[in-house]
């Protein structure tokens, strides 16, 4: 399949956990995700100065990014096979350890995003007469590759 043109719809970006056993790379998806975040921010240091001329100046410091994911819940035994259901995902938030996530379409020539990053929070919302829904943010540590998916 080519890259994909003009604008992105949504529903075509995923995150997915990415590992690598024996030379061999496998992406599982979150399931059941209604909304993927990615959000990177620069620090600004603040340069001000006398010679400023009553204007504050800054200067680039460290990058830092997050990602949230939220979804409808499922419970593990229905979640199909290659996706992280949401109790994986807890299990993963308790092991407390970095993961491999990626983010994109898995579209060959499409922008994909790959980083290291720890799991900061995981919530479960069970709304009387409503969908029961999970959340998760992630902390990424390290740098964001950013790439094409191959």
């Amino acid at each position: 399949m080519a890259a994909s043109t003009g604008y992105t719809n949504g529903t075509l970006l995923g995150m997915y956990i990415e590992t690598t056993t024996g030379g061999t790379t496998t992406k599982t998806k979150f399931a059941n995700a209604r909304t993927n975040d990615f959000e990177m921010t620069n620090d600004m240091i603040d340069a001000s100065n006398k010679d400023s001329a009553g204007w504050k100046e800054f200067i680039a410091g460290l990058h830092s990014a997050t990602m949230t994911c939220d979804g409808i819940m499922e419970e593990d035994g229905s979640v199909g096979s290659g996706q992280e259901s949401p109790e994986d995902l807890l299990a993963r938030a308790i092991a407390n350890t970095p993961v491999v996530v990626v983010m994109g379409s898995g579209i060959v020539g499409d922008l994909k995003l790959t980083m290291n990053a720890l799991f900061s929070s995981f919530s479960l919302s069970a709304p009387d007469n409503d969908v029961a829904t999970f959340s998760v943010k992630l902390q990424v540590t390290g740098a964001v590759t950013v790439g094409k998916f191959v």
